[in-house]
């Protein structure tokens, strides 16, 4: 079955939207994500599909337009990718970062080294 892009509303919460933007990013064409929650942790999320390649547009307070690149489409960034403050960001991005045909860093702010190192 293949699909060309697709319209999907989420439940305002942090750890759904994280994930929406993670399948939007790695699913190949446009979505349109409405009722996202933009926090600083999702915005990291969304910064580093950024980085990789991802096109990916604020529509309006809550609503993200992806235009996803496929589970190979990703890009390598030659700088480290920052999880910032969120463990999330980090935990989901570690498994996909790890398959890809190109290195990558992902890097964090010192308190979330602490949780990950200890």
């Amino acid at each position: 079955m293949n699909f060309s892009g697709g319209s999907v509303s989420i439940v305002g919460d942090k750890s759904i939207s994280h994930r929406a933007v993670i399948f939007g990013a790695l699913a190949e064409g446009i979505s349109k994500i409405n009722n996202i929650l933009i926090s600083g942790d999702t915005e990291a999320t969304i910064q580093i599909f950024q980085n990789l390649g991802v096109n990916i547009k604020l529509l309006d307070q809550n609503t993200l337009e992806i235009n996803g690149v496929g589970l190979n489409g990703l890009k390598q960034f030659d700088g480290e990718l920052n999880a910032i403050n969120s463990g999330t960001t980090a935990r989901l991005l570690i498994g996909l970062l790890s398959k890809q045909n190109f290195s990558s860093r992902l890097t964090g702010s010192n308190q979330l080294k602490k949780k990950t190192n200890g």
